[in-house]
């Protein structure tokens, strides 16, 4: 079985409409939205579609879970989860042809889709991400590229969360996303645990998905914030305890030196935020209180 649940956050339903008409038999669509208005009008559009409302206010990585949970804990759980955000949608095959190299590959726990930019959908959005640890930075693989300069299937070190397909043996081993991520760097978290549990994660390029980047963009000083603490998160996670200060003074340093000094109080505020969050153990499958 394969559940999919692209998350909801606008008006356009393009995307539920994309996987809806998916050529997967064993299809079952878990929508979930943050806005109770916006659950009811997705219940009242698509008569019989599952429709969850998130209240917790914990953004993508609440979201995803509630997902996630509502598809495992029932009595015929999916043995794979497909998930996106809304800002995505897909080939009518893609959903199939992941699946399909899955149970090829039972060692891959993720499985990454090529994802094209719809504007220009022979380039990229995103084959996964590449991580530096210093100079620290994050950046996704392939974007703006052509599509063809990518054309086989490879062995990456994170997915995007925007799309991917994940087993439930791998999320049973790695645990759920983390809810302490506002919205950055949660994909690489879990990536970072699934590799942990000796899991692959596995580009696909015969899956094809594409990527609107038509949302509202967050304001600057939003970003920055959320943006820091959630690389403040990662680090405290998974790096040395030494490279944050270090790490943290490079990236005062950068913004300063490239006249960005606007950027700083938000970065610093984010930063502040991730310290003080306890890290804790990622939620599991099993965690009471998921569904809230």
């Amino acid at each position: 079985d394969l559940h999919s649940f692209p998350t909801r956050r606008s008006s356009d339903l393009r995307s539920l409409d994309t996987f809806r008409a998916a050529a997967y038999s064993r299809l079952r669509l878990i929508a979930v939205t943050p806005d109770a208005t916006r659950a009811t009008s997705l219940r009242a559009a698509y008569p019989g579609l599952e429709v969850l409302h998130d209240a917790s206010g914990r953004h993508l990585p609440s979201m995803y879970n509630k997902g996630i949970v509502a598809a495992l804990r029932d009595g015929d759980p999916a043995d794979y989860l497909f998930l996106a955000q809304s800002c995505v949608t897909t080939e009518p095959d893609a959903l199939a042809r992941l699946v399909a190299v899955a149970q090829r590959d039972p060692e891959a726990g993720i499985l990454a889709p090529q994802l094209l930019l719809a504007e220009d959908p022979a380039r990229l959005w995103s084959i996964g991400l590449r991580f530096r640890s210093f100079p620290p930075s994050s950046k996704n693989i392939g974007r703006g590229c052509p599509a063809a300069d990518y054309p086989k299937s490879r062995e990456i070190d994170y997915a995007v969360s925007a799309a991917l397909l994940v087993s439930r043996a791998a999320i049973e081993a790695a645990g759920l996303f983390d809810p302490g991520f506002s919205c950055y760097y949660e994909d690489m978290d879990l990536s970072r645990r699934v590799r942990a549990r000796d899991y692959r994660i596995r580009y696909v390029p015969e899956a094809r998905l594409y990527h609107h980047d038509d949302a509202p963009a967050a304001s600057p000083s939003a970003f920055h914030e959320a943006w820091g603490e959630s690389f403040t998160r990662f680090y405290r996670r998974h790096m040395p305890g030494a490279l944050l200060p270090l790490h943290f003074a490079y990236l005062i340093l950068r913004e300063s030196m490239t006249g960005n000094l606007p950027r700083i109080p938000a970065l610093v505020r984010g930063m502040r935020r991730g310290l003080q969050k306890s890290l804790g153990e990622p939620p599991s499958i099993d965690s009471a209180d998921i569904l809230g």
